[in-house]
């Protein structure tokens, strides 16, 4: 019985080891070269030309399985990296991408932004391309609260509604969207610069409006168009329930405090984040 075992496992592992020989390597470095071969001692340097390199092989040689190895570090892509069919295996090979593990290789859709300078009163700002646009910003790789109003550390960190109304055009399309809240006073010293969100807590869902203007005595937020005027008949800002619904404001400079706020006003981004040599990430 012995002998018959040792049989079984012979061809076995000699299977497995031919398997693991005729295996392409195809190795991407960040001190690699494009115009390398791929191999381990000469890398690539991009992934969207490991991504070429592994079609064009597949193209000669279908049948022969492919295996990319991803050097360490963050891999920032400046858009997306689309795979198609000519980038998979088939019922006869396979591809296969793997990095050095975990938290070793990253790849990221965000963007560095450094040159940060300090404005004063806990308040850090750089200027961005004006084609720079988002709404997420990660410090050491910590999400930072977005520029808001109230605080979420505050005593009372949302605004209560009140109730919505609108106002027709002559043509039956809607003008204008007013929110009331509650609490008169809330907004006697903000001035928002141009367009931010509403961030509305409903029974069972959250809601982004985009908000115009604020308006103080009496406290109301004006809606920015498109609007939509159906978000759910039980569930819905126009509901005679409404006034327990709550929200906050973000996206505006005006409601950066030294608790939170990042603020993207394109071209300038501003942070209370006490760290202008640390990068900054946007994903898309």
């Amino acid at each position: 019985m012995k002998l018959s075992f040792a049989f079984l496992l012979f061809p076995l592992s000699f299977c497995l080891s031919c398997s693991l020989l005729s295996e392409k390597k195809i190795y991407v470095s960040m001190s690699g070269n494009d115009l390398n071969p791929g191999t381990k001692s000469q890398p690539l340097s991009s992934l969207e030309a490991t991504q070429q390199a592994v079609r064009e092989y597949r193209v000669g040689k279908p049948q022969k399985d492919i295996r990319v190895i991803i050097g360490e570090g963050t891999w920032y892509l400046d858009q997306p990296l689309s795979f198609t069919a000519a980038d998979g295996g088939s019922d006869q090979s396979s591809v296969v991408w793997e990095g050095q593990g975990e938290g070793k290789t990253i790849i990221s859709g965000g963007k560095v932004i450094t040159g940060f300078r300090d404005a004063g009163y806990g308040i850090w700002w750089t200027q961005v391309d004006t084609s720079l646009y988002f709404e997420q910003l990660y410090v050491n790789g910590q999400r930072a609260t977005r520029a808001r109003t109230p605080d979420a550390t505050d005593p009372m960190p949302r605004i209560y509604l009140d109730k919505s109304t609108w106002v027709y055009q002559p043509d039956s399309t809607v003008k204008n969207i007013t929110v009331s809240v509650r609490d008169q006073g809330l907004f006697e010293s903000l001035m928002p610069s141009g367009e931010f969100e509403m961030v509305v807590f409903k029974d069972w869902t959250i809601s982004r409006f985009r908000a115009s203007s604020l308006n103080d005595i009496p406290a109301e937020i004006y809606l920015k168009p498109p609007f939509a005027l159906f978000d759910g008949p039980y569930n819905s800002i126009f509901a005679g329930s409404a006034n327990r619904y709550s929200c906050y404001l973000e996206g505006d400079p005006v409601f950066i405090s030294q608790e939170n706020g990042h603020w993207n006003g394109r071209p300038a981004v501003c942070t209370t984040s006490p760290c202008p040599d640390k990068h900054f990430l946007r994903p898309w």
